[in-house]
């Protein structure tokens, strides 16, 4: 009872002087100078100056890892979001075309975002300690847009007039090596299935990455004409002789036709205007017969021909 009652006597002190040896203790360990790694980021410039056109051929690392020295407190509550590292390439490493390039700690900068700056120094760059650059004139051209596109159209549905993008061609910026050997712009990879209506929609453009391209437009529209399928037969519809001298005519003059689309397609069809048919002179010998030919490339299929074979006649 003695014992307990010599520990339970100015309990409250007794407290009061852990408390304040534990606060003196972690005092003097915020103040002691310590050193902390950390990664920030790397912000590196375009060539500017006399030596214009150049630019980076190769994108250069994004962030850096660094160490920074100070005291405990200041390096509890560093934010490394607000630092940077910025890299502006000498005039000679511009001449040369590039070469290696020692990273400093004098490159590191402050840059706020809203953070109180704290009493630390940078100490070094740790990694990379060095890069390589290379650069490469800039270089603009126009390229086809060429669409990469999966689709799965419904059951008697069609597509009309295949897959429509606009703008068909974009410009496209960057290292002359690299834009020099490109023939086309891909977009990004797009899977539709079921379709059963018009698709109109925005698709980013796929760059390979870390090429130091830009583009312009960044998206493209791209839009599907989906219709229901529908089979029509078209009659009297002329066959042309072409190469044939004159007083020559087709027997018949005129067939009948079926033709397959979409439906907005195939309703809107005239025979005579917008289906062309034809017989090569050439290829006839009196007595013979011809086959009939389909000129017309359009929005449709044409399935039949009838009578599929004609003969000529001379006036």
């Amino acid at each position: 009872m003695r014992v307990f009652k010599l520990v339970r006597a100015n309990l409250g002190l007794k407290a009061g002087a852990l408390l304040l040896a534990v606060l003196l203790l972690l005092h003097a360990a915020t103040e002691h100078t310590y050193q902390k790694e950390v990664e920030i980021a790397l912000l590196a410039e375009e060539p500017s100056g006399e030596i214009g056109g150049l630019m980076w051929a190769e994108e250069p690392p994004a962030r850096v890892r660094i160490r920074v020295a100070g005291g405990g407190k200041d390096l509890l509550r560093f934010v490394p979001e607000a630092y940077v590292l910025r890299l502006r390439l000498p005039d000679d490493l511009l001449k040369a075309g590039g070469g290696r390039y020692v990273l400093d700690p004098t490159m590191v900068e402050y840059r706020g975002l809203g953070t109180k700056r704290r009493d630390t120094r940078i100490e070094a760059v740790l990694d990379p300690q060095e890069i390589s650059v290379r650069l490469d004139r800039r270089l603009e051209r126009e390229l086809q847009v060429k669409p990469q596109v999966e689709l799965g159209i419904a059951e008697s549905f069609v597509l009309v007039g295949g897959v429509e993008i606009a703008p068909e061609k974009v410009k496209v910026r960057g290292p002359e090596k690299i834009v020099r050997q490109m023939t086309e712009i891909l977009t990004e990879p797009l899977s539709l299935s079921d379709l059963k209506e018009d698709v109109q929609r925005q698709v980013g453009l796929d760059l390979p990455p870390g090429s130091r391209l830009s583009i312009e437009p960044q998206e493209v529209n791209l839009s599907l004409d989906i219709q229901e399928l529908a089979e029509y037969e078209i009659a009297n519809v002329p066959v042309r002789v072409l190469n044939a001298t004159s007083g020559v005519a087709p027997e018949p003059s005129r067939v009948k036709v079926r033709v397959r689309g979409g439906a907005d397609i195939i309703g809107a069809l005239t025979g005579s205007s917008d289906i062309s048919l034809y017989v090569d002179y050439l290829e006839w010998s009196p007595g013979g017969r011809l086959e009939v030919r389909v000129e017309t490339r359009g929005r449709f299929e044409v399935r039949e021909i009838s009578p599929r074979h004609i003969t000529l006649f001379e006036r």
